[in-house]
């Protein structure tokens, strides 16, 4: 019905904007140190990570390989069902566009923040579980080492993406990543909201173990989104954060993460 819906009306669509998400890449691309050479790794496994370290090495020379902003044409190579549902979007969004005619744009999200997020929904964002931990006086529960990094963007830079899709026909029947292009430390954005909230008496809790199908790295490369689409991301980090704490305050919060955790040990996913 909204195939047919969106064919019926094609011709009076602006342009149909699809949210995808960085997840399908698995983990991002690679440098190795000793002659710059770009590669893909696999998901980690337990196995990997007691063998090699929690960062990916290269297979040949052993060397710990250093995260590199990942392109588009990046290879999906994700296996977990949220990243490969978001992977078939895409593919369908695409072909929507080419055999039917229908104006659309992929938005490859990276990891979104801002205020109104739900601060009660433990899978919606490692800074909403952090705040909601915080706000409850309890400790924010970092995997691994806390050496993991992530792109957050802002909302607003959202918008900002969704407004340009919109007006320029060249980004019809494309998809582009959306996100600030800088990698953050989870362990030290856990240490940032603890200052932020005025709980720098809550430390977080580094504890060492593994979520399987986690990735260690994957940031934005925005050059085809600066180019064609005139994207740029525009909130200062720091003031982003700010602005989420600030409506925090007024949200309805629920710490929910240890049901959420107990779930993932009932399956066996925490290792």
């Amino acid at each position: 019905m909204l195939l047919e819906c969106l064919i019926e009306r094609r011709q009076q669509l602006r342009k149909l904007i699809v949210f995808t998400s960085m997840t399908g890449y698995g983990e991002g691309l690679y440098r190795r140190p000793s002659d710059g050479s770009l590669q893909r790794v696999a998901i980690r496994t337990p196995a990997y990570i007691a063998r090699s370290g929690w960062d990916p090495v290269d297979p040949t020379t052993g060397e710990v390989l250093e995260p590199f902003p990942t392109p588009e044409d990046a290879t999906m190579m994700a296996r977990n069902v949220y990243a490969l549902t978001k992977c078939w979007q895409e593919d369908l969004t695409l072909s929507l566009s080419e055999v039917y005619g229908i104006p659309a744009t992929c938005l490859r999200l990276f990891n979104v923040f801002g205020p109104r997020q739900a601060l009660s929904n433990p899978y919606t964002g490692v800074l909403a579980i952090f705040l909601s931990r915080l706000l409850h006086g309890e400790r924010p529960v970092v995997y691994e080492d806390g050496c993991q990094s992530r792109d957050f963007v802002s909302v607003h830079d959202v918008v900002q993406a969704v407004d340009l899709a919109l007006q320029n026909p060249a980004s019809t029947g494309r998809v582009f990543n959306i996100g600030s292009g800088v990698a953050r430390k989870i362990g030290e954005i856990a240490v940032t909201l603890s200052r932020l909230v005025g709980r720098e008496d809550i430390s977080p809790e580094i504890n060492g173990q593994f979520r399987t199908g986690d990735i260690r790295h994957c940031t934005a490369d925005l050059t085809q989104s600066r180019l064609i689409l005139g994207y740029e991301p525009q909130r200062d980090w720091g003031e982003a954060l700010q602005e989420v704490i600030a409506w925090s305050k007024t949200a309805e919060t629920s710490n929910r993460f240890c049901q959420a955790e107990q779930e993932l040990r009932m399956h066996g996913l925490v290792k």
